[in-house]
């Protein structure tokens, strides 16, 4: 069984389940009370040591580090979890570190950020920040 910490911006809560589900319903392990959230949205499952994030509705808006989840996603110490209006942060010293994915060729190239032929503009979603510190393992969510 993997123990495992969810962060919020109103608190920390420890678990130490097989499975921990994710929703508005009041049967749920963790309940995320907002009219988005599906009654049963998702579910933290513990397999071989390993923990995963099932989406279990159809329509359930669900984020792994801000990308959308399709079916289930493993998750990795310091992942957020974006459902609804929540953000939540997993935190286990069972879990490895997710290693940082390469960047793209064409975000890793040089540039001149005047040059009008490369700038775009982009419109992305506000989203809280958060800040880890590593060497306190304290998490800030703004």
């Amino acid at each position: 069984m993997v123990d495992f910490l969810l962060l919020t911006e109103t608190g920390t809560f420890e678990f130490s389940a097989r499975h921990v589900s994710l929703g508005r319903d009041q049967r749920c392990s963790f309940r995320l009370p907002d009219a988005s959230v599906q009654p049963l949205h998702a579910e933290i499952v513990e397999d071989g040591g390993r923990l995963f994030l099932e989406k279990r509705h159809r329509d359930a808006l669900t984020f792994v580090n801000r990308a959308p989840i399709h079916q289930r996603v493993e998750l990795f110490d310091g992942d957020l979890i974006d459902i609804g209006p929540w953000t939540l942060v997993i935190r286990s010293r069972h879990l490895a570190r997710r290693q940082a994915a390469p960047a793209p060729a064409e975000l890793s190239m040089e540039f001149t950020p005047s040059d009008p032929a490369i700038v775009k503009r982009v419109r992305l979603p506000k989203y809280r920040t958060v800040v880890s510190d590593d060497t306190s393992s304290s998490i800030i969510i703004i």
